[in-house]
């Protein structure tokens, strides 16, 4: 039976929701083959790493494989991983955040060689300066990717298809304006979408518009 997830799953983090550029494409489909044994990305930005794992998690349990996304930013027991060793897959957010007793799990994980691992991280695994050496190079064996920068024109389709989503009407220059004027960080961009969806359901708002952005971002 399988247990219970420790992490909540954003319902709107799916494959279909995901934004595929020139860059990205590979690791999206590898992701989405599931045919793979372990898979690590990085990226200093918010550029999507926690949707990618969260898709890969939701897409896996529908096929009814046993498994779990764990968000290493929280606070999560330092026996955590010990309870995943016979799972199909284990989806790890934030590396970089492992404890000493978790690095030994995760090396366990890997010489049992049972589980898909998909791994996320602010760095390249050479880069993880407080990961044990045996455990820094399984890592470096991994299929790697790195999630690039998006264009302005990306991060537009993001903001419009994230307001088809939550049905918020937006109009063109809603986007341009957003894009000149605060952090181009899609964490803080998406961030502003969620805030912008809540005033609007509140107030009673038809549509989002310049000086309801001011007062998001001024606030």
């Amino acid at each position: 039976m399988q247990q219970q997830l420790p992490i909540q799953l954003n319902c709107d983090f799916l494959f279909d929701n995901w934004q595929q550029t020139e860059t990205n494409a590979t690791i999206y489909e590898l992701l989405r083959s599931l045919n793979f044994q372990v898979v690590y990305c990085y990226s200093k930005k918010t550029l999507g790493k926690t949707h990618l794992l969260q898709s890969v998690t939701q897409y896996a349990l529908k096929k009814k494989l046993t498994t779990v996304y764990l968000d290493f930013k929280t606070s999560l027991d330092d026996n955590i991983l010990d309870n995943f060793f016979e799972y199909d897959l284990l989806c790890l957010d934030n590396i970089q955040r492992l404890s000493q007793t978790q690095q030994y799990s995760l090396f366990e994980l890997y010489n049992k060689n049972r589980a898909k691992l998909v791994l996320s991280s602010d760095c390249q695994p050479q880069q993880l300066d407080y990961v044990f050496k045996d455990v820094k190079t399984r890592l470096s064996r991994a299929n790697v990717f790195e999630l690039c920068s998006y264009s302005d024109e990306e991060l537009k389709n993001i903001l419009k298809r994230k307001a088809q989503i939550k049905s918020l009407n937006i109009e063109d220059n809603i986007y341009d304006y957003l894009l000149k004027w605060t952090k181009r960080d899609l964490g803080n961009l998406l961030n502003i979408m969620d805030k912008a969806e809540s005033i609007c359901a509140i107030r009673k708002l038809k549509k989002v518009s310049i000086n309801l952005l001011k007062e998001i971002i001024t606030s």
